[in-house]
């Protein structure tokens, strides 16, 4: 048995959540810890919410949120569910592109909704489950990654986080300071910068 369940649904529910990781240009291993985290892979599952409604599936999508107008068989259908979801979540991916690593996998996991924003929670349960819910995911994700690292994470393998995000502010401060021409000349002064 793997992570996904029995050989068989585990492949077919793996190649969905790549296939559906691929489309929206979501690195493999943040959508499948994110996956893992939420539902365990179990496509089927339902979740009932103490403010009412449920959460269901692969991504848990709920009733008043990313699932609102979609019955609980629409959200079981993994297809869907991974449709209606990842986009969420390849937004997010792009919207944290000035963060490298853990720290862009906890702000991503925020901005989605998958699990949400314990920032903009009220102090109490709900907050602290989010927390704890966005630990867990990035240990996965740190787990997937030493197993087999995607692509987008190994390019800046070995530079420390902290310091990519100190190089990255200074190249975005340096461009709004000094016109240039492309983008690319203050990119290629961050690497350097490396």
């Amino acid at each position: 048995m793997s992570m996904w369940g029995t050989a068989s649904v585990a492949e077919n529910i793996a190649a969905m959540v790549d296939a559906a990781a691929d489309a929206q240009r979501v690195p493999r291993n943040v959508l499948r810890a994110i996956v893992l985290e939420e539902s365990g892979g179990n496509a089927s599952v339902v979740v009932a919410e103490a403010i009412g409604g449920e959460s269901v599936g692969l991504l848990q999508l709920y009733s008043g949120g990313q699932g609102a107008g979609m019955s609980i068989a629409e959200r079981q259908d993994p297809a869907r569910n991974l449709a209606v979801g990842t986009p969420k979540i390849a937004a997010a991916w792009a919207a944290t592109a000035h963060l490298v690593g853990a720290n862009r996998v906890r702000r991503t996991c925020a901005l989605s909704g998958h699990p949400g924003d314990p920032e903009a929670m009220s102090p109490g349960a709900t907050r602290v489950f989010a927390e704890q819910a966005i630990e867990r995911i990035v240990a996965r994700w740190q787990s997937l990654e030493a197993q087999t690292p995607d692509a987008a994470g190994a390019s800046l393998a070995g530079v420390p986080a902290d310091r990519i995000e100190d190089v990255t502010h200074r190249v975005i401060a340096w461009a709004k300071a000094h016109p240039v021409e492309s983008l690319a000349a203050a990119a290629v002064l961050g690497v350097l910068a490396l």
